[in-house]
């Protein structure tokens, strides 16, 4: 399936559950994810299935003053 990864397009051939995909972009990292705008929560990532087209962005939170 054809899906757009922060702004790059991806031709993905994984198992289409969310934290699939991020085992392989952001592994062993702590990360924000949104799909098609919308907030997934790590305990909702396993259930959270993609679909051609969709829009993931992964956002790496950073502390610092």
């Amino acid at each position: 399936m054809r899906i757009r990864v922060n702004g790059e397009v991806m031709d993905y051939t994984g198992p289409p559950q969310l934290d699939e995909l991020l085992a392989l972009c952001a592994p062993d990292r702590r990360v924000a994810t949104l799909v098609n705008d919308e907030l997934v929560t790590m305990s909702e990532r396993p259930q959270r299935l993609l679909r051609e087209h969709d829009r993931v962005e992964v956002l790496t939170l950073a502390g610092g003053g």
